[in-house]
């Protein structure tokens, strides 16, 4: 299954492998993401910190904001 780039703006950034279509009616797309890139989801770090910029906040709040800080017991 392909999957593609989640990031925001990845469509928006100018390289030249993002380019496709044929002559006189080409544009910019999304990426393919792959398993050996970041977390499966992202193809570079700028578009996973577009991601996280624009959807960050909900996430965390969404599977639990750490409202105390962790607390580990020294152990000798």
């Amino acid at each position: 299954m392909l999957k593609y780039c989640q990031g925001t703006h990845c469509h928006e950034y100018t390289t030249q492998d993002r380019v496709r279509g044929t002559k006189g009616n080409k544009s910019y797309q999304t990426r393919r993401s792959s398993q050996f890139y970041y977390g499966e989801n992202f193809c570079t770090l700028n578009c996973q910190n577009d991601w996280f910029r624009e959807y960050g906040n909900r996430a965390i709040d969404y599977f639990g904001r750490t409202t105390e800080p962790m607390k580990r017991i020294k152990t000798e």
